[in-house]
């Protein structure tokens, strides 16, 4: 669940076309914007110092306010982008998964993350940043790590520090369902089922939005969602953005214009969950013509 801390003649129409050409993006991460970016690299700076791993915290015009012990110390960007999930990450989702929830009924499984990658990549989107092997920053999904260039010659690597996992579903009374997911999902005969990703459905259901534990309290995930929300407005692929949360997250959600619809019926995982819905619509081009 989502925290702030989740035979016919012709095939249907795939999730990936619907995007609009995003099974490009494992080439071409898809950045954030200048604003978005400005912002986060404002909130999140890290000292070289190996005794330090706290942020760094800038003033209005950008300048790190380094403390005394550690004005010497040469400070090092993130340089954080976003980008559609893949099958590869599968290993740094799951880390991830274990490390921001708590409680093992909440968090997906490896198999409940492959499923998601597998069926609805392009729904899911991952945070990253690039570190060299000598950085003194040590995120726990480091060690799945995936080379940024394999001809690269520093070896620098692209590390998973958020992600938001979705599926589809058909419509706003259905969302419950979707956080099961078939047995035999896996098998080539797999039967239709009402559980899981809906394929055809217009209503996006976050099942995961995670950031380190090490890592929150910095924006990063204020950052992830307005950029998951502002790329599916653009992609007009769903009609409505759900999610199911706990009590705790309400407030948090409601930030970016979700509205919380009372308890939900779902006794997935802890229980308790709140439906939190907000309708999603394609961005108009305010320099298009009339």
């Amino acid at each position: 669940m989502a925290s702030s801390r989740e035979g016919n003649e012709l095939p249907p129409i795939s999730m990936l076309s619907r995007l609009g050409g995003l099974s490009r993006a494992e080439k071409q991460p898809i950045t954030l914007s200048d604003s978005l970016r400005a912002a986060l690299v404002k909130k999140i700076q890290y000292s070289n110092n190996p005794a330090s791993s706290i942020n760094r915290i800038f003033d209005g015009d950008g300048r790190a306010q380094p403390s005394n012990e550690e004005e010497n110390y040469k400070t090092n960007d993130l340089h954080p982008y976003t980008r559609p999930l893949t099958l590869a990450d599968a290993e740094s989702c799951v880390i991830l998964e274990n490390a921001a929830y708590p409680d093992p009924q909440d968090r997906a499984s490896r198999e409940k993350v492959l499923y998601q990658l597998s069926k609805c990549g392009e729904l899911c989107m991952g945070l990253f940043c690039t570190l060299l092997p000598y950085s003194d920053m040590k995120p726990e999904t480091l060690a799945t790590s995936k080379l940024v260039e394999t001809s690269r010659p520093n070896g620098a690597v692209s590390v998973l520090l958020g992600h938001i996992t979705a599926v589809m579903t058909d419509d706003l009374t259905t969302i419950e369902n979707s956080f099961d997911f078939p047995g035999d999902w896996a098998s080539k005969s797999s039967e239709p089922s009402m559980f899981g990703h809906r394929e055809a459905g217009r209503t996006i259901v976050l099942q995961s939005v995670a950031v380190l534990p090490e890592f929150r309290g910095r924006g990063i995930g204020k950052i992830l969602v307005t950029a998951y929300k502002q790329q599916m407005n653009s992609a007009g692929i769903a009609d409505n953005l759900a999610v199911l949360c706990h009590e705790n997250t309400v407030a948090w959600f409601e930030k970016f214009g979700l509205t919380n619809q009372g308890l939900s019926d779902s006794q997935h995982g802890s229980g308790g969950w709140y439906k939190m819905t907000a309708p999603l619509a394609p961005e108009v081009d305010p320099t298009s013509e009339y």
